[in-house]
């Protein structure tokens, strides 16, 4: 899949970040991760449906901030995931307007 933000098109792709020991800070592992250069957005494979399009919202938060230069924080950037998450799952008609 691909997404574009701005001018860049962004590709999804899903990694077995177990395997590939890819950790947070905490040596917990990490959920996904946005590499602007790259215009690619990693997400963990094996997550539920839900956890996968909130962490997608997530990544995709994180290139839109760094897309328009903008300082952020992860309570922030993941606040905003949830609120979306559930503002797409309760207002279908919504998304089909815009």
């Amino acid at each position: 899949m691909r997404i574009k933000i701005g001018f860049l098109k962004y590709k999804i792709k899903k990694l077995d970040f177990e395997k590939l020991k890819l950790t947070n800070d905490d040596n917990s592992v990490t959920s996904g991760f946005e590499r602007f250069i790259a215009q690619t957005i990693y997400l963990r494979k094996g997550m539920s449906s839900e956890q996968e399009k909130i962490t997608l919202l997530h990544e995709i938060n994180h290139a839109i901030f760094d897309y328009y230069g903008l300082e952020h924080e992860e309570h922030l950037i993941q606040t905003l995931a949830v609120a979306f998450y559930d503002l797409i799952k309760k207002n279908k008609k919504l998304i089909k307007y815009i």
